[in-house]
């Protein structure tokens, strides 16, 4: 889902009439699914071991996996509906296809180098999701400079997007902010103290982006941003953009 979501992996369907409606579908199903895991998390003890290479399937995956099960009864109509609300709520009101948001404050030498080294390579320091775009592009931005913004607080899981960190926690695993993970949660951070560059053109994109920036992308069709990525070097007429395994 996420190589057809990028890249139009597909040929096929993407020549579909309604593939603006299926990408929609799947932009809300990527955002659904990092909210269910994060909460799945920070619900339940169960927890996803790792025994070297292998990943063995427990009670928080099955739990994951099932409580999305529930997304099949949902219209399209029905999402758009919750998403205006959300968006409403939180004044967030974005209309195009890519934003892109300045971190001009970092240190780009060490961001690329922490991207370089674990693009390919999983920093086994940091837990890994399914969607996990944001989580890269989040520890990129901290290799390079940028403060945390941290509670206090002992949950595995804080929604206030205020707040934009990873910690250890006193009793074990990790603490963290949604913005941390989730594409629309860092977008609400980010906006917080700054404005984003949108637009559905690449070349004004690549115009006024710079290296060091973070991109965001929402498919035609679609009511949510569904991916993020941080510029890692631009030419004249391109960008290097980077995440999880992939440099394009």
């Amino acid at each position: 889902m996420n190589e057809q979501m990028d890249n139009d992996a597909d040929t096929f369907l993407a020549s579909r009439d309604d593939y603006e409606l299926i990408t929609a579908y799947f932009a809300e199903y990527l955002h659904r699914l990092s909210i269910e895991e994060v909460e799945q998390e920070n619900n339940s003890s169960l927890y996803v071991s790792e025994h070297g290479n292998s990943t063995s399937l427990t009670g928080l995956e099955q739990a994951t996996i099932e409580s999305m099960n529930s997304i099949d009864n949902t219209t399209l109509g029905e999402m758009k509906k919750e998403i205006d609300v959300e968006e409403a709520t939180a004044e967030l009101k974005r209309k195009t296809g890519m934003t892109t948001f300045a971190t001009s404050t970092i240190n780009i030498a060490d961001a690329r180098a922490y991207a370089k080294k674990y693009y390919k390579n999983y920093n086994p320091t940091y837990p890994k999701y399914s969607n996990d775009c944001t989580n890269f592009v989040s520890q990129i931005l901290n290799a390079g400079g940028k403060r945390m913004v941290v509670s206090n607080s002992t949950s595995k899981l804080v929604s206030d997007n205020k707040y934009w960190y990873i910690k250890s926690l006193p009793k074990g695993g990790k603490g963290r902010s949604a913005s941390w993970t989730v594409v629309t949660d860092m977008y609400s951070h980010l906006t917080r103290s700054q404005k984003g560059y949108s637009s559905t053109s690449k070349s004004s994109i690549i115009s006024n982006a710079k290296a060091g920036d973070v991109i965001q992308f929402k498919k035609s069709g679609a009511d949510r941003y569904s991916h993020g990525m941080w510029v890692y070097s631009k030419s004249s007429d391109n960008l290097k953009l980077l995440d999880t395994q992939v440099i394009i």
